[in-house]
Formats: structure tokens, C-alpha cells, sequence
């Protein structure tokens, strides 16, 4: 879907296009074109096509500690007292 100034950007390509005689028309130039014609639109117009917003709910995980996490390397025994 495209925006507002998207679909102007789109207009003054064709009505340059058709005022040229179908001859080329530079990006560069239609930009600057739409950039002196654009006009904002009004913000009840934009709300009417934006898209509804829905906001996930976070829920609290549980953490989960690896198993090799579980014991520090102090805690363990060293090889040589195991024996």
C-alpha cells in the first residue's frame, strides 16, 4: 500500500509525462516538482487509512539455568581430592 506523498510522487510523474509528449522525465526532476506541490494530509484523512495497532501483552518466563550453570567451578571438587 502506498502513502500519501508516494501516490503524489506518482501523479506528477504522469502529468509531467503527458505534458512533455511522453518524452523522458527524470526522477530527479518529478521530485522536485512533488516536493513544491505536496501538501500534507489532513490528519483525519491519514487515521482513516492507517491500519488498527495491536499491542502483544508480555507475560513472565521463567528463567532456566543451564545445567552447567547450576554448579560453580569452587564448588566443585578438585580431581586430585575425588580420588
Amino acid at each position: 500500500m502506498a502513502n500519501a506523498w508516494q501516490m503524489h510522487v506518482k501523479k506528477t510523474m504522469e502529468d509531467m509525462k503527458k505534458s512533455s509528449g511522453n518524452a523522458t522525465v527524470y526522477l530527479k526532476d518529478v521530485l522536485k516538482k512533488a516536493k513544491s506541490t505536496y501538501k500534507k494530509p489532513a490528519a483525519s484523512e491519514v487515521a482513516h487509512h492507517a491500519k488498527p495497532v495491536h499491542h502483544k501483552r508480555k507475560t513472565a518466563r521463567k528463567s532456566k539455568k543451564s545445567r552447567r550453570s547450576r554448579k560453580t567451578k569452587k564448588s566443585r571438587k578438585s580431581r586430585k581430592s575425588r580420588k
